[in-house]
């Protein structure tokens, strides 16, 4: 997976209390947990997860809603995106 021995960061990114997060929204607001799950919740951190991989020095594994990043320059990566 890692192509050389250089120091990489790990960063995983993760949605904490993600159906109780939906819960607690769609009871405030009235909008379906769904689409609180979709489009406040999943959605963007995928959006930003996909800006972040465009970056050659990034690796990023996928799971079901959370993400491994192998990172080169942390900080870069971070002010950047």
């Amino acid at each position: 997976m890692l192509k050389d021995k250089s120091v990489k960061y790990l960063v995983y990114a993760d949605i904490l209390g993600f159906e109780e997060l939906a819960k607690e929204v769609a009871g405030e607001t009235g909008v379906d947990e769904d689409s609180v799950r979709e489009n406040y919740l999943s959605n963007p951190l995928k959006d930003k997860i996909d800006e972040i991989k465009k970056d050659k020095e990034t690796e990023v594994c996928t799971g079901r809603d959370d993400y491994l990043l192998f990172i080169d320059n942390f900080q870069k990566n971070i002010r950047s995106h």
